[in-house]
């Protein structure tokens, strides 16, 4: 299947940004092995709509906690909608703004 360049890029952001999260909790390199295997054994968009439909994991969060939401798959889903089912855009838009709403929960 044909993926956009924009599209296949935004993927592999969000696997390289993961990367680099783990490099700052754990202060050594370590592949993202997990969402590097959904990828291969799924296929891109199918790691995406995998991802999104899952609940919120540790690397969902740590991403949020660096500022890096945007370089998540739930993200990819919306910039992309597109290329997903309503159902995986409309669970990415609900896993972003939970965790909007926690954020300004914890703000206040």
């Amino acid at each position: 299947m044909y993926l956009d360049s924009a599209l296949r890029r935004d993927i592999w952001s969000v696997v390289y940004a993961q990367e680099e999260a783990l490099f700052v909790k754990h202060g050594k390199r370590l592949r993202a092995g997990n969402t590097r295997r959904v990828i291969t054994n799924r296929g891109e968009l199918g790691a995406v709509a995998f991802v999104v439909q899952k609940p919120g994991g540790e690397g969902f969060e740590l991403l949020h906690s660096l500022g890096l939401g945007d370089y998540t798959f739930e993200a990819v889903g919306l910039r992309h909608s597109e290329h997903f089912s309503s159902d995986i855009v409309e669970a990415a838009r609900r896993k972003l703004d939970d965790r909007r709403r926690s954020d300004a929960e914890d703000m206040a």
